[in-house]
């Protein structure tokens, strides 16, 4: 009879080293699973969609109506329709590749698995954060003043536009650290100390205050857009209604490949996920410090 043989392939992807790339993609991001962008009222609207079937996920658009008096016995002239509309977001895949030959996975000084899965852990956690910030841009209302420093006045206005418009608190904000910069010089009194998980690395990344402005909750992150208009920056205060949708299929799965010609292991992370602005009158872009 024939003689078979059978060669297994020993993964280098081992849950220690997923478990890496997870927390740099957390440490580095406020979007990432359990990372207080998610956790902060009026910001996203989390729709999973496995095993739902399907790439897209809808939110309704609420058509209010207007009630009017009217004298009894009298047919008003005023007659609204309802006609229901959705915004839609359709995932798509994410990725980042590090390849590794096996050179350097035998020679490398620093475990070059390791790293190549923190590398690509922060990749993924700086994509999230970059696709949906950069929604701020297209908001309804803007309370900020280009080509200007920040200061709390304007950040103030925040609230006050969108509690005028009969959007709800609790208020929260999210900056770029040079509109964070101009506040913080303008008045240092009133500041207190960020706080959040991995505390060290946090505060390289983004920091998050508590009661600051008259926002329930602050949070300055490098990753906030340029707006459309020089070098403006374009922050965001939110009301407790949701802002932005974010579908999500899968978050930040590992694999590897192996080419044998090359000789080297690629470390492939992925995420499957769409963003959409719901209600661009939910929040207010703050574009300051051209």
């Amino acid at each position: 009879m024939p003689l078979t043989t059978t060669t297994t392939q020993a993964s280098i992807v081992t849950p220690e080293f997923i478990l890496a790339a997870r927390v740099a993609a957390r440490g580095v991001s406020i979007f990432a699973p359990g990372g207080v962008g998610r956790t902060t009222p009026g910001i996203l609207d989390v729709v999973d969609l496995r095993d739902k079937g399907t790439k897209v996920a809808s939110w309704p658009i609420e058509d209010y109506h207007t009630a009017y008096n009217v004298a009894e016995g009298v047919d008003h002239t005023t007659s609204q329709s309802f006609a229901p509309t959705d915004n839609t977001a359709t995932v798509s895949e994410i990725i980042a590749i590090e390849t590794i030959s096996k050179l350097a996975q035998r020679t490398s000084p620093d475990n070059s698995i390791a790293r190549a899965q923190r590398m690509l852990g922060v990749a993924i956690g700086e994509k999230i954060d970059t696709d949906i910030l950069a929604l701020n841009t297209s908001l309804d209302t803007d309370v900020g003043t280009t080509g200007t420093n920040a200061t709390f006045a304007m950040l103030s206005n925040g609230p006050t536009t969108l509690n005028a418009a009969r959007y709800p608190g609790p208020y929260s904000g999210i900056i770029h650290g040079q509109q964070w910069y101009d506040l913080a010089n303008q008045s240092t009194p009133t500041l207190t100390f960020p706080a959040g998980l991995h505390a060290d690395k946090i505060l390289s990344q983004f920091w998050v205050f508590e009661d600051v402005g008259g926002l329930a909750r602050l949070i300055v992150n490098p990753r906030v857009p340029t707006a459309n208009s020089a070098a403006d920056r374009s922050g965001a205060i939110f009301s407790s209604f949701p802002c932005y949708g974010l579908a999500e299929l899968w978050w930040g799965e590992v694999e590897q490949e192996i080419d044998a010609s090359l000789r080297g292991t690629e470390i492939v992370i992925t995420s499957c996920y769409g963003v959409v602005e719901i209600d661009g009158s939910a929040a207010v872009a703050f574009e300051t410090d051209a």
